[in-house]
């Protein structure tokens, strides 16, 4: 096995045009400092938590939304959502109503006060129970939009985008809804 070659420091020194000689002045090449090269930044990930007690149903829902440029982060219970929702402070979040414990209307109500700015959408295969639950929470200001399930990702997508008036919001139809081959339902 070899030994590594020992790399030697390199000394310097800076000399004033002044006192190089002309003829050596003619001869050389100058190149010009290299500049820092301006990167654009990186487009904004919408961030979109996805709330459900269903893991498989969160998890489907992140790949989902993943594979269109939102960044997911996938929860499956009340407590687990408010502790993640001050860390990841999400721009949406998505949660079902019928949960153990605390229901998703409660824990949206919970993350509106904290995040003023997140969007909320609500998603339940029981509807007229999500409506009763919803009630109260109209009566008190708290106006969240209600998706029955099953969900087709067309419609996820969309809206999802609604909340943000743009054409597939992360990429602004970089991805269309089905153009991945998505057929499944959830």
């Amino acid at each position: 096995m070899r030994k590594p070659a020992k790399t030697r420091a390199v000394q310097h020194e800076t000399i004033p045009l002044s006192e190089i000689p002309h003829a050596v002045l003619v001869k050389a090449v100058v190149s010009p400092k290299p500049r820092k090269q301006q990167v654009p930044p990186a487009e904004k990930k919408i961030k979109v938590m996805i709330v459900d007690d269903d893991r498989s149903i969160a998890r489907a829902f992140s790949r989902l939304l993943d594979a269109f440029g939102y960044e997911c982060y996938a929860v499956y219970n009340a407590a687990d959502a408010l502790a993640c929702a001050e860390s990841f402070t999400p721009d949406v979040v998505l949660s079902d109503v019928i949960m153990q414990g605390m229901n998703g209307v409660e824990l949206c109500q919970e993350i509106r006060n904290r995040l003023p700015n997140c969007r909320i959408l609500l998603i339940s295969g029981k509807v007229p129970t999500a409506h009763t639950l919803m009630q109260d929470s109209n009566k008190r200001g708290y106006n969240f939009e209600l998706v029955a399930k099953p969900l087709r990702p067309q419609e996820l997508v969309a809206k999802i985008e609604t909340l943000f008036g743009g054409a597939y919001a992360p990429g602004n139809g970089k991805t269309q809804p089905g153009a991945l081959g998505l057929q499944w339902t959830v």
